[in-house]
């Protein structure tokens, strides 16, 4: 299994260095998991976590499902949604990298 990457710790630095957490986040597979989702819904991040494709999705969806399997069916569900679509799809904006990997 491989080890999950934590996003809290990128998340706070941001709210460090910008003055608060961002309203909504886009992050890959390596960041996709329990305590990244619990993280983000706990601190009113709108999170877009990709989940792997080699994950078995068919049995997220099916009842009873455990609160791990709920909160990765909540991220597979975002992406298909109109404002899930436009998020995932779009490219950053140069307003959103500016400043970083600058050295002062």
């Amino acid at each position: 299994m491989t080890a999950r990457i934590p996003l809290d710790y990128g998340l706070e630095r941001m709210r460090h260095n910008c003055g608060a957490l961002p309203t909504k986040a886009t992050a890959d597979n390596g960041y996709q998991s329990e305590a990244n989702m619990a993280y983000c819904e706990a601190q009113g991040v709108d999170a877009y976590l990709a989940i792997r494709k080699s994950e078995n999705l068919g049995a997220l969806g099916q009842l009873p499902m455990t609160r791990a399997q709920e909160a990765r069916w909540r991220m597979h569900q975002k992406p298909t949604t109109p404002e899930g679509r436009a998020i995932c799809r779009s490219p950053p904006s140069p307003a959103s990298l500016r400043g970083t990997n600058t050295r002062r």
